[in-house]
């Protein structure tokens, strides 16, 4: 119970902090930059000089159509917010060890930021019923 409490509190600082993001490109009239990196498990926000970084916690990564892409090379997937609210628009999957499973989707037309609660994963091939 106390390890979903502490994935659903993190998918909470992320959203806000995407909220965070998209309210700075359109109060400073630039581009706020969201970088997912997988590899170094963060999440890069840079908004003009300004970089913060939100590390992911132990156990959970990102999913990506890039990263199927990309096979075995690295990859990194960019968000752009844009003064006028729009975005270069994003769909990741968030997955953790607990064998859960978060969808995340910022829409690039309203720059509507779209978080899926928890789910648990499907379960690996257990062959047929016996």
């Amino acid at each position: 119970m106390l390890r979903a409490a502490r994935e659903q509190s993190w998918i909470e600082r992320l959203q806000a902090e995407l909220i965070r993001a998209r309210s700075r490109a359109r109060a400073s009239g630039t581009v706020s930059i969201v970088s997912f990196v997988p590899q170094q498990q963060e999440i890069r926000f840079e908004s003009g000089s300004n970089t913060r970084i939100l590390t992911l916690p132990a156990g959970f990564q990102f999913e990506s159509a890039l990263e199927a892409s990309a096979g075995e090379q690295p990859w990194t997937e960019t968000l752009l917010f844009f003064p006028d609210g729009t975005t270069s628009g994003l769909e990741l999957t968030l997955t953790s060890t607990g064998r859960r499973a978060a969808r995340l989707r910022v829409v690039a037309v309203t720059g509507k930021i779209e978080l899926s609660p928890w789910e648990p994963l499907p379960e690996a091939d257990a062959g047929p019923p016996a």
